[in-house]
């Protein structure tokens, strides 16, 4: 029984996808699904040992996935552009000092493998 583009079983719902069926929806590969659902990123479904997906919930995933553009601050200048004040909050913006590492005055003492050599 088909209801528009997707395929729906005897009970209304739409069959629920595997690995494979979701990698190729997401153009990735198995491995990348795989991943996804170690780390609980996306929702799924455990029919006895295999991992299934529902379509419907995929969907609405993929939607809160989306990332939208950002509105243009006040001044109308990307984020990333610094301003002749360099200052956040009133704050002034200070570099961080850079690290003055200096060598050891003192020379290394010899091993004692050289200096039973040596001796």
């Amino acid at each position: 029984m088909t209801k528009g583009a997707t395929t729906v079983t005897g009970h209304g719902q739409p069959p629920l996808m595997d690995i494979d069926g979701l990698a190729a929806w997401l153009a990735t590969s198995t491995r990348h699904v795989r991943r996804l659902v170690a780390e609980k990123r996306v929702p799924y479904v455990k029919v006895g040992h295999f991992v299934r997906f529902d379509p419907d919930d995929i969907a609405v995933w993929i939607e809160e996935q989306k990332v939208g553009a950002e509105s243009a601050p006040v001044d109308g200048q990307p984020p990333w552009v610094r301003h002749r004040s360099d200052t956040i909050s009133g704050k002034q913006l200070i570099a961080p000092k850079a690290s003055s590492r200096q060598a050891p005055s003192s020379p290394r003492s010899t091993p004692p493998w050289q200096a039973a050599r040596s001796g």
